[in-house]
């Protein structure tokens, strides 16, 4: 598994919420951490993806899974998701597995960019019209908790 200095850590952000002492504070006495160690740390959640979701802590295969998960957990909340969008996913998979080129899963991703073109149109027009800030803050924080877990499982 893929390690990670406090230097390391440090020239990946330029927040001042972390500096080289409070970064040393988290990785607890210990010369380079894993993506799991992270995940686990007593951080806001997306400071902990911001970390890990990167090559320099998960192989790309981990990566490009992830995406897949993210992206069938953000279907389960759409009644009757576009098929191009479920068969962009499949293909990112079959793309993994080394089954289609490079070009094929292009033209899946174009695909389903088009069916995510229609469906934002519509969203938009619904999410202006009954969604607030709060909630959208807490969705997004329940989304961070459960991308967590879906990396826990993954790795």
């Amino acid at each position: 598994m893929k390690t990670a200095t406090i230097n390391d850590v440090m020239s990946w952000t330029s927040c001042s919420r972390y500096t080289k002492k409070a970064t040393a504070k988290l990785f607890a006495g210990r010369e380079n951490v894993t993506a799991l160690n992270i995940l686990e740390l007593d951080i806001p959640a997306e400071d902990k993806l911001w970390i890990v979701l990167r090559e320099e802590m998960l192989d790309a295969n981990i990566l490009h899974e992830f995406a897949c998960r993210c992206a069938e957990e953000a279907l389960k909340l759409i009644y009757n998701p576009d098929p191009r969008s479920i068969a962009a996913i499949e293909a990112k998979r079959a793309w993994l597995r080394g089954e289609i080129t490079d070009n094929e899963l292009a033209i899946a991703r174009a695909s389903a960019y088009v069916a995510h073109a229609y469906a934002a149109s519509a969203y938009a027009a619904y999410a202006a019209a009954s969604a607030s800030a709060a909630s959208a803050s807490a969705d997004d924080a329940a989304a961070q908790e459960k991308q967590i877990e879906i990396l826990k499982e993954i790795m």
